[in-house]
């Protein structure tokens, strides 16, 4: 079955009876990689919320709209463990870095080009606000889920 997702392509999803299920040992080994790969990056992210330094900003967001598609993806990938923390984990982990995902595309849409270079004249800062206020939101959003989700790996990893 496909879902729409409103900040990417459709995914695919397999659900009931025939999704697969794996321990969550196992499932702990495979996500600990893409966590550790997320974690540096969604910290990035979150820190532009109070950073002025406009480089600080386009660094972060570029840096997580090349990195984070990709561990999304592979996340998305793996099969779901068996015990209910684990799968409430998993789903805090997922949107966490779809709202972070989404987060860096609303504030990527303020700059174009080299550092500093602001995608709107100085006449639209009504819409330049509206850009940073989604990218904050988005990012509020995804932090609540990542600490979730770092709970959950803090007492296992």
């Amino acid at each position: 079955m496909i879902w729409p997702d409103k900040c990417g392509p459709p995914v695919r999803r397999v659900m009931g009876l025939f999704a697969k299920h794996i321990s969550d040992t196992e499932w702990l080994d495979a996500v600990a990689p893409l966590y550790d790969a997320a974690l540096p990056v969604t910290t990035a992210l979150s820190r532009t919320l109070n950073s002025e330094s406009i480089q600080d900003k386009i660094g972060a967001l570029q840096v997580a709209l090349q990195s984070l598609p990709n561990v999304t993806e592979t996340m998305k990938s793996l099969p779901n463990p068996t015990s209910l923390e684990a799968l409430q984990a998993k789903k805090s982990l997922e949107l966490a870095l779809k709202y972070y995902a989404c987060g860096a595309r609303h504030g990527a849409g303020l700059f174009r080009g080299g550092l500093g270079e602001c995608l709107y004249p100085a006449g639209w800062a009504k819409r330049i606000t509206s850009q940073e206020t989604k990218f904050q939101a988005f990012v509020k959003k995804a932090e609540k889920h990542m600490e979730r989700a770092g709970v959950f790996f803090s007492t296992r990893l």
